[in-house]
Parts: structure tokens; C-alpha cells; sequence
């Protein structure tokens, strides 16, 4: 997958320092200096986001019982790998209660971010529509450029209005 952005050179070298299961790694970054636009190379894991998940889980007025709406999901927004090359579902993806498929997705996310911010970095634009969930069936934090790096001295403020936390909304506020 190839994202192209303006001065996207921080986002890439953030996202470059970082190795995690549950983040999107980085296999090459350009700069044209000429445009001032930034390609990130990223391996293609599928399109489907946890925000689709969730309009599919509730699209209907239950909420689901079991994991299928997940593995749906991923297979009506993706066009998967050919079958033999198809990584194994997760246990719980398979098996599981759509409680328990939430519970693993908050937990790997939760040790993602917590290695995020031992290196210095703070996503700080967390939502459902940054969350792949890839052909397998795990969740990768994506988009950091409104990330924040301690050793690059990065602050930007931003974000999506109901998903910002209370400190960047003040900041926003405060500057009108």
C-alpha cells in the first residue's frame, strides 16, 4: 500500500521507529523536496477498518452474539489473499463471542499504545477508522501524522471532534 502525503517525512519517521504486531510497519519512505510530497511504502493487510466492523456489528438492532461479523467484515471490505495463502484466523476469531473478539482488539491495542508511548510517541488520533483489522483478523494501529515525538519535538493539534481527548480540544478552543 502507498500513502501519499504533504510533508508526511515526520509521520513516516515516527512510524519507522516502530516495530509492534498491532502497528502498520513501514517498508520504504521517498521525499520530492520539488512537490514537498511524502510516499510511505506499507505492506497491503486489507482495507477493512474497526469502524466497519462496528457498522456491520450494529447495523441491526441486536447487538451480535458471535465473531462471524468480524471475519465478514473483513472479507466483504477485502479482496483476500488466494486461499492457500490466507493466514489463519486467530482462535478467538474463529470460536469466540463478539465480547471476547472486542476484548482481544482492546488488549493488543492497549500493548501497541503502551510501546508507542515508551518510545516517545503519542498517537493521539485513536478511533475506530485508524484500527485495520488485516486478513487475519488483527488489529494495526494506522495514521499517526497527528502523532506527537518527543525526540522530534512534533506537537500538532487536531484530530476527530468526538474521538479527541479533553487536552487537545482545550488547546483547539483556546486558539479561536
Amino acid at each position: 500500500a502507498l500513502k501519499v502525503a504533504p510533508q508526511g517525512g515526520e509521520e513516516a519517521e515516527m512510524l519507522g521507529k516502530l516495530r509492534h504486531p498491532n502497528i502498520m510497519p513501514v517498508y520504504s519512505v521517498q521525499e520530492d523536496r520539488d512537490s514537498g510530497l511524502t510516499a510511505v511504502c506499507m505492506p497491503y493487510l486489507g482495507r477493512a477498518t474497526f469502524r466497519d466492523v462496528l457498522d456491520n456489528a450494529f447495523a441491526v438492532k441486536r447487538p451480535p452474539v458471535g465473531s462471524q461479523v468480524v471475519f465478514d467484515t473483513v472479507q466483504a471490505s477485502s479482496e483476500s489473499p488466494a486461499a492457500a495463502d490466507k493466514p489463519p484466523l486467530d482462535r478467538i476469531l474463529r470460536r469466540g463471542s463478539y465480547v471476547d473478539v472486542v476484548l482481544q482488539f482492546a488488549a493488543q491495542l492497549a500493548d501497541a499504545l503502551a510501546y508507542t508511548h515508551s518510545r516517545g510517541i503519542c498517537h493521539r488520533d485513536l478511533k475506530p477508522s485508524n484500527v485495520l483489522i488485516s486478513f487475519e483478523g488483527r488489529p494495526l494501529l494506522l495514521d499517526f501524522n497527528l502523532s506527537s515525538d518527543i525526540e522530534l519535538n512534533v506537537q500538532r493539534i487536531g484530530g476527530t471532534l468526538p474521538y479527541m481527548a479533553p487536552e487537545q480540544l482545550e488547546l483547539l478552543v483556546g486558539e479561536q
